[in-house]
């Protein structure tokens, strides 16, 4: 690791953390769902004649499908290093997507292959790019994690309006083909390129010998379900708010066109706050972070429960709420590390991402039967609002960073025990 001044630290990674950036853009956690489902889901509907519901029932599928590969994916990244695990991975999206477009024909077929996604894609995701940027950096790991985890906005704007190009050009199934070749085009040869294999090794051999803790340690204590409860919340909160930012505003008698250009300016603040939360957690301590941007998020949520906000108020509601919701990769990332180190980095933030993915997945159906029986947002917004506020809380009973200057020392012991004779 470099000791130089931050600037070169960056200068000396950019090919690296451009590779990141690009694999994050084009990765699971962006592409599996978030950014492209939208797309498919009218004309899926009216092809099979499969209801709405039918369709995003998908998301159930998927929810499953994260929860056996985050676990294997966090072991295999700590055991064998990101390089090749991340090409396969970037491989195996690409491929699903294009089987997606080739071979649906059934509700059973479509449910299996996204169940299959995350399965074959979980090294697409930040618990493979994370680590990278954790053994590439440094004294700005913090701001380079937020670069790279930003690649969900360019993500955001350039899928959503290609796929539906597409799909207005020659169908739904050209359009899933045509998603599918973007990680295959843009984010693998990029992997190849500035991801060399002697990375992959190194990350793989100093996960061996990394100060931290071990994953069983980390999993029975009190932080690590800390971390859990609050990335869950925040998870369901920021899920909640962008499945029904645009049917909430529409039922308030704003055009979908003004509700969608609302939700693009959300995307935008989500940019703009994993930046602002990399750079701050290098200089603050991360919860208290946590709780600059969460908190006013909250706050912001309640504040559109009366249906005479001004439209001027929604959108910088919306931006306060997309400032927070920036913020929960970039925390998460960073908190593994403090709290336990790279040694057992890719299982602790495997099992984490478990939490949001299961947060995400268990939202809709709660919110979906809570509108159908008060038949308005007002208690969405409500949980919302208390979920953002309550994941802060939670966040501050972290505690201190443990004492790295103790945990090296034992790793030193650790590395000189190891060439003894």
């Amino acid at each position: 690791m470099t000791n130089g001044a931050p600037r070169d630290e960056l200068r000396s990674q950019w090919r690296l953390l451009v590779a990141c950036v690009l694999g994050v853009s084009y990765g699971m956690s962006a592409m599996g769902l978030t950014y492209t489902l939208g797309a498919f889901v009218g004309p899926l509907s009216k092809e099979f004649g499969w209801s709405r519901q039918e369709v995003l029932t998908v998301t159930v599928f998927a929810t499953l499908g994260v929860v056996p590969a985050s676990l294997a994916g966090g072991w295999i990244v700590d055991r064998f290093g990101v390089r090749r695990f991340t090409l396969l991975s970037q491989l195996g999206l690409g491929v699903v997507f294009i089987a997606l477009g080739l071979f649906v024909d059934s509700l059973p077929m479509l449910y299996a292959l996204y169940f299959l996604l995350p399965m074959l894609s979980i090294g697409t995701t930040p618990i493979t790019f994370g680590k990278v940027i954790a053994g590439a950096f440094d004294r700005q790991r913090g701001f380079a994690l937020g670069l790279a985890l930003a690649g969900t906005g360019l993500c955001a704007i350039t899928v959503p309006p290609f796929a539906a190009w597409v799909i207005d050009e020659w169908g739904w199934r050209a359009g899933y083909v045509a998603v599918g070749l973007l990680p295959l085009v843009i984010a693998l040869p990029a992997t190849w390129a500035w991801i060399p294999e002697r990375h992959g090794d190194e990350m793989a051999d100093s996960s061996r010998d990394a100060v931290g803790v071990a994953a069983a340690d980390a999993f029975r204590s009190l932080r690590f379900w800390a971390m859990m409860l609050a990335f869950f919340i925040v998870s369901g909160a920021a899920t909640g708010l962008l499945t029904n930012a645009v049917p909430l505003l529409t039922s308030r008698g704003h055009s979908p066109v003004a509700a969608a250009s609302a939700l693009s300016l959300f995307g935008v603040a989500v940019v703009v706050g994993r930046l602002l939360v990399g750079w701050l957690v290098d200089r603050f301590w991360a919860p208290l972070v946590g709780l600059a941007f969460l908190v006013p998020a909250g706050l912001a949520v309640l504040s559109l429960i009366p249906g005479d906000v001004s439209w001027a108020w929604i959108l910088a509601a919306l931006c306060v709420a997309g400032l927070a919701t920036g913020a929960e990769f970039d925390l998460c990332a960073y908190l593994v590390i403090r709290y336990f180190g790279l040694r057992a980095y890719g299982r602790i933030y495997g099992a984490l991402f478990i939490a949001f993915a299961a947060g995400a997945g268990a939202i809709g159906p709660l919110f979906g039967a809570l509108y159908d029986r008060f038949e308005r947002y007002d208690e969405i917004l409500a949980i919302v609002g208390a979920g953002y506020v309550g994941c802060a809380l939670v966040l501050l009973s972290l505690g201190r960073y443990p004492d790295a200057s103790r945990n090296a020392a034992g790793a030193n012991q650790l590395a000189a025990t190891r060439q003894e004779p």
